[in-house]
């Protein structure tokens, strides 16, 4: 195998998309890179094989790359080709992992393969006995000596410090951030970088949010370095199961130590809060056994003179809809916070969720910091507890008055002003509250009021919609914050194609924080620097257009009419390509779509004001998951509808499934993958002439492109936009675009002159694919049984056929019920058939039961067991539904893109019962009883009640 399938190889395993946000570590053993290289060998080769061709191919390195007598002189040369060109092209091949990658993976090896009797930090001795057992010699020795690489590592020293700088400026951490360990004394200059790698394996690394969480350790909150440092010492062999002579380590003055202590410092910072455990029920399965989250204490004022504490949880990972911490329920204001809590003043708080296993944590301070809330996108009239100290806002500190006096000196002389607060009514007794701004120096004693002095430039957390590394939407841009402001600055961008420059704008209320220029060159790639500095941030930004190119339906896989991945088999689809082998053409069903009456004459409308964000986030990522979906989402709701919005969890819930049936996305939510899919153009049903549907992503061009079209023919074909209702404009619903015109060839053409797909039957295409509930059934207990997580100390929720709830107070049964739970951050279904558990699409699931469970009435075919539910009405042709039983996803895109519109949510009344519907119109009354009746098996109730 080549030296560089090799290479790429083992980047992959530690620079992906997964590791965001995450300190890699170069650890990896001879049994796991054997195991990730034999898909490239024959099922007969030996693993000594597979291990023999990795060395060759560290000593060969790539083609061109010649003269060097040992492995690390080849790897100091394959570095230089790197360096030649950011991606050069090595061995006729463009890389996108530094090529030098596997030979620091090569320096770590001897730390984790030979360990008989030799101390942690026992380097060279270790690598000249693995030199040895494995047998590698002088590259062009004759005759053969084995390599000499000792006090050699200086020779490749400078690569670890390149891969720092690729992976954190050059990939800004998406792929996983590095760190390249510290000198410390002249003896481990070199030593070090090897060693930091391995002291701490990956095992070592999983069991720290263990070792957080029994340490009784807050996420975000400020600890000191000394703090870290007296845990590990203290509990370090105890709960991670470090050896003794790393304690050593860690308790001396060494770079290594203190490189150990960070490591833990950087990985507590990322810590979610999150615990997970391992359960033998079963099979070996982890799951979510606990979260921690932080209580940041705020306050703001009251009535004039007089301020009000309070609190929010701050979120790291998703909470349950439900949460309730002690008795305060419906929490959820954004992704990252809570509402505020009206807890009042407390010394020291905890919250517990006993179902969910959740605890709201603040604990007791001596001295707490509070900046303006609008910093973390939250109400200004807020001031809320911070960790760091800014040098350029305003800033509140709250301390026990056994502080105040030597708070009240550092400030009074460092300060550029200062204020006692203390006569403000709502102080709790015993503490003190002073304002303060623009400190100079930081509290020599004091660890939290130190004044940082190295700057850098970041994206402001929160701000702008992110499409890759360096690469934001036009639209909502980012904003810029100088860490470590001092209120003198200026920011500068510079082009990188041209070098020239532009100011940066200064926030209007925000110190340290910057917006882009309005005169911006979209598409341009800059640098950010300060003015006056000539050292330029390593890192380039783009702010870039949506554009529909890379919109292709084969950037999702054909799945079967039960959403499940198949190898193409037809009847199926693809994104929002059916492919069928019956002609359609001759249904029945088509008449709808061809009317008798003639189509009249219209005008076409003018382009919508909404340049809809969402939507054009979506065409430029190409694919997400969930949690990218939720950030973007809430962060447009946030700039269009403001800051503190009601039911947003549940906003982004539906818009993301409204989005999938519309046919804007492919929304695999077992894979948690959302993929915006082409534009097509479909015919509808109409009264008059021919009617089009544009369903798919589009952009404002191509809109603009289709209205010309429209009012160049206007005797020929009109189009028209229908805004989405109130409540679907706060799901960012984007408008409805029809045509209307005479023949369908005419449609053809303009879907032509645009180059999107027109498909006339597309409609009739998505009916016959769909399936029955029967046929459901037969694949569920025609495929494998899955592991159910009885035995295992999670909440489990049955769903309840009469109110149409998941909920725990009913006890479920093995024999017919659905189970919703949430081992991970997405639920997972399951069903109970007969003592049997499957894992089950929701939707399926909650019609299943639904079904099982209803009263049966007369059917005039037998073979049809009919549910008659009164549950599910009709009034001429709209169709209510409850909202907490939506249709199976093909079907809801039938119906969906049937009716034309999103359908609408309301609260009705219908047949004496209260209940929340959504409603889908423009539907044909025999589509939709024929629909259910022979589909879903369930009898629909015509109703005379308005809808």
């Amino acid at each position: 195998m080549r030296f560089l399938v090799w290479n790429d190889l083992l980047a992959k395993h530690f620079f992906n998309p997964g590791q965001y946000g995450r300190q890699v570590r170069l650890f990896i053993s001879k049994t796991e890179i054997i195991s990730m290289g034999r898909i490239y060998f024959s099922g007969e080769t030996q693993d000594k094989e597979i291990w023999s061709d990795f060395l060759e191919g560290l000593q060969k390195g790539p083609v061109g790359v010649n003269g060097a007598d040992n492995i690390f002189e080849k790897a100091a040369q394959v570095a230089i080709k790197w360096r030649a060109g950011r991606h050069q092209r090595l061995s006729g091949y463009d890389q996108q992992f530094p090529p030098y990658l596997s030979y620091l993976v090569f320096s770590i090896l001897p730390l984790i393969e030979i360990q008989d009797g030799y101390n942690t930090n026992n380097y060279y001795d270790r690598l000249e006995d693995f030199i040895s057992e494995n047998g590698l010699y002088e590259i062009a020795s004759k005759p053969k000596r084995l390599q000499n690489l000792r006090d050699k590592l200086r020779n490749i020293d400078h690569l670890w410090d390149e891969l720092s700088q690729w992976a954190n400026i050059h990939m800004d951490g998406q792929l996983g951030s590095f760190q390249a360990g510290y000198t410390g004394n002249r003896g481990w200059k070199f030593v070090v970088k090897p060693l930091s790698q391995c002291i701490f394996p990956p095992v070592t690394i999983k069991k720290l949010p263990s070792f957080f969480t029994k340490a009784g350790l807050i996420p975000g909150n400020f600890y000191t370095q000394r703090a870290f440092k007296d845990l590990l010492i203290d509990k370090g062999v105890q709960w991670l199961g470090l050896r003794a002579d790393a304690i050593t380590l860690i308790q001396g003055d060494s770079g290594l130590g203190k490189s150990l202590t960070e490591l833990v410092e950087s990985e507590f910072s990322r810590w979610t809060g999150e615990q997970f455990e391992f359960t033998t029920e079963h099979g070996e399965r982890s799951y979510l056994s606990g979260t921690v989250v932080p209580l940041w204490m705020q306050f703001k004022e009251y009535t004039p003179g007089h301020i009000d504490f309070s609190y929010r949880a701050a979120f790291a990972s998703e909470p349950p809809t439900d949460l309730c911490l002690g008795d305060l329920a419906d929490l959820y204001q954004d992704e990252n916070w809570s509402k505020t809590l009206a807890l009042g003043f407390q010394e020291k708080i905890t919250l517990y969720d006993k179902r969910y296993k959740w605890k709201a944590e603040s604990r007791s301070k001596d001295i707490r910091l509070f900046i303006n809330a609008a910093h973390f996108n939250l109400s200004s009239r807020f001031w809320i507890e911070t960790t760091k100290l800014s040098r350029v806002d305003d800033m509140f500190v709250l301390c026990k008055d056994k502080l105040a006096e030597n708070i009240k000196n550092w400030a009074e002389a460092e300060c550029g002003s200062f204020r006692d607060q203390s006569g403000l009514k709502g102080i709790p007794p015993g503490y003190t509250l002073f304002r303060f701004n623009k400190p100079r120096a930081g509290h020599p004693e004091i660890e939290m009021l130190k004044v940082e002095q190295q700057k850098s430039i970041l994206v402001r957390e929160g701000t702008g919609l992110k499409v890759s590394h360096n690469q934001y939407l036009n639209q909502y841009m980012p904003e810029f914050i100088l860490i470590n402001a001092q209120g003198e600055e200026q920011l500068v961008l510079k082009y990188q194609d041209d070098q020239t420059t532009a100011n940066l704008i200064s926030h209007p209320s925000l110190g340290g924080v910057w917006l882009l220029p309005e005169s911006l060159r979209i598409g341009a790639p800059f640098c950010l620097h300060l003015a006056g500095s000539t050292e330029e941030m390593a890192k380039t930004y783009e702010i870039i257009r949506p554009h529909l190119l890379a919109l292709k339906n084969e950037n999702v896989p054909f799945k079967d009419a039960f959403g499940n991945p198949d190898e193409g088999t037809i009847p199926g689809y693809q994104g929002n390509a059916i492919f069928m082998e019956a002609n359609l053409e001759r249904v029945a069903d088509r008449n709808p779509f061809i009317p008798s009456d003639k189509w009249i004459r219209g005008n076409t409308a003018d382009l919508p004001a909404d340049e809809q964000a969402l939507l054009n986030w979506l065409i430029t990522i190409e694919q997400t998951n969930t949690a990218g979906f939720n950030r973007a989402f809430e962060y447009i709701h946030r700039k269009r509808f403001g800051l503190e919005p009601q039911g947003l969890l549940q906003k982004r819930k539906s818009a993301v499934n409204l989005l999938d049936y519309l046919g804007y996305i492919d929304y695999d939510y077992q894979k948690d993958k959302i993929t915006p899919l082409p534009p097509k153009l479909i015919t509808l049903p109409a009264s008059k002439g021919r009617k089009g549907q544009l369903i798919g992503c589009w952009t404002h061009g191509l809109l603009e492109d289709l209205i010309g079209y429209c009012k160049m023919y206007p005797d020929e074909i009109n189009m028209e936009f229908q805004p989405a209702s109130e409540k679907n404009q706060q799901l960012l619903i984007p408008v409805s675009i029809s045509f209307h015109c005479g023949h369908v060839s005419t449609l053809e053409k303009i879907a032509k002159s645009v180059s999107v797909e027109f498909d006339e039957w597309y409609l009739l295409k998505l009916k016959a694919l769909l399936p029955s509930l029967d046929d459901y059934r037969r694949m569920l207990i025609g495929g494998p049984t899955a592991l159910s997580w009885d035995g295992v100390d999670i909440v489990q929720k049955s769903f309840n056929p009469e109110n149409l709830l998941f909920s725990t107070e009913v006890a479920h049964n093995r024999e017919f019920t659905l189970i919703e739970c949430r081992p991970y951050y997405l639920p997972e279904y399951g069903i109970w058939i007969k003592g049997d558990y499957y894992h089950v699409d929701k939707n399926w699931g909650k019609y299943l039961i639904f079904h099982h469970y209803s009263p049966k009435v007369h059917s005039y075919d037998p073979a049809i067991n009919l549910a008659g539910t009164n549950r599910l009405f009709r009034n001429a042709d709209t169709l209510a539904l409850p909202a907490q039983l939506p249709l199976p996803r093909l079907f809801s895109r039938f119906v969906i893109q049937l009716s034309g519109t999103a359908p609408d949510f309301a609260s009705l009344k219908l047949q004496g019962k209260s209940g929340s519907f959504n409603l889908y119109r423009n539907i044909r009354s025999s589509i939709i009883d024929n629909l259910f009746k022979f589909k879903l098996n369930i009898e629909i109730q015509n109703i005379n009640e308005p809808l």
